[in-house]
């Protein structure tokens, strides 16, 4: 027996609200990897400056005793 229009229109409804669900629910998760990319782009960022920071204070100081080869080389 042929489904009626009734119930078609009914299960357009349904399969509707079930993608509208599913798409809410993924745009969500993708805001939410949006926001944990940026802040971990902007740590990286700040990481980046402050090893190269590091480095120029790192080229900046003098040599050291430790930095010296022993006599025998």
């Amino acid at each position: 027996m042929a489904a009626s229009t009734d119930e078609k229109i009914i299960a357009l409804q349904e399969k509707t609200l079930f993608q509208e669900e599913a798409i809410q629910n993924l745009d969500s998760v993708i805001r939410k990897q949006y926001d944990l990319i940026d802040a971990l782009t902007r740590r990286l960022k700040t990481l980046e400056e402050k090893l190269d920071m590091l480095q120029e204070e790192l080229e900046n100081q003098p040599a050291t005793i430790v930095d010296e080869k022993p006599p025998h080389y």
